[in-house]
């Protein structure tokens, strides 16, 4: 089942730039699906169109089966949480707790259950003994569980995420990850766009490469980011398991398996 299907979408800037070419493009339900570029590529000027921060200018978007559109806003919003590269952008309350809450305040949740729900996502993401400083004062990984919880905590079906790992370092993008394959084995789709096309490889099930605002391939990760040509059209370089089993028909995704394909090789 598709969850996002977007037809010749394109989209161009105040300023004259085409962000969009006639983009198409289908991405299947419940799945991390990797949105790949180098910068300009599109990336985010398509992310925007997922949960309505742009409107199409040309062509057609559907999410979760809502048409996207300026009558349809109110509706699609409520069903896909959207992170932004900086979660400065997002955090605007005096706690951690304030912001949290304040997607169920703003869209109508019963005040009694709304603590109950904000305790439970701060937990989820380990915030729970921050929930009273000011998001200033947070590191940039605790903002971007802060972030993210006030997006889970309204629950949506969909979540989009502009460079979810830029900035962290190992062990807060290793949780990171953990807490999103939870989100995503709960029966949620995601969506992301990064530069890492290690990680892209290793951890997306579906893979997005794009150039100058048109897609120039997308489907399996195995399948779009083995393909050496699509990848030098995109100026990015394949994974770094591709370029050391070059000759491996099935090659490893992960640090774990091409440990044991080199150990059982020995």
């Amino acid at each position: 089942m598709m969850s996002i299907q977007i037809t010749n979408l394109s989209y161009t800037y105040p300023d004259g730039t085409q962000g969009l070419k006639k983009v198409s493009l289908q991405l299947a339900e419940g799945k991390k699906t990797a949105i790949l570029g180098v910068n300009g590529s599109g990336k985010t000027t398509l992310l925007y169109h997922l949960n309505g921060t742009f409107l199409p200018q040309e062509g057609q978007v559907n999410v979760l089966g809502i048409t996207l559109g300026r009558k349809t806003l109110d509706k699609l919003r409520p069903q896909v949480g959207f992170l932004f590269d900086y979660p400065d952008h997002q955090l605007f309350a005096t706690s951690v707790a304030w912001d949290v809450a304040f997607g169920p305040r703003n869209f109508g949740t019963d005040p009694q259950e709304i603590d109950a729900l904000v305790q439970q996502a701060l937990q989820q993401v380990d915030m729970e003994t921050l929930q009273h400083k000011p998001p200033y004062q947070l590191s940039l990984g605790q903002k971007k569980r802060t972030a993210i919880a006030g997006i889970t905590v309204m629950e949506p079906p969909l979540l989009v995420c502009d460079e979810p790992f830029a900035g962290l370092d190992p062990n807060a993008s290793e949780h990171f990850q953990n807490m999103l394959d939870q989100w995503v084995r709960a029966g949620r789709t995601m969506v992301f766009s990064t530069h890492d096309i290690d990680l892209a490889y290793a951890w997306a099930d579906e893979a997005v490469v794009m150039s100058d605002g048109q897609v120039l391939a997308s489907g399996p990760v195995e399948q779009v980011l083995e393909e050496e040509e699509t990848l030098r059209a995109a100026k990015l370089k394949p994974p770094m398991l591709v370029q050391l089993f070059p000759h491996d028909t099935t090659k490893p995704r992960n640090i774990g398996e091409a440990l044991a394909r080199i150990k059982n090789n020995i």
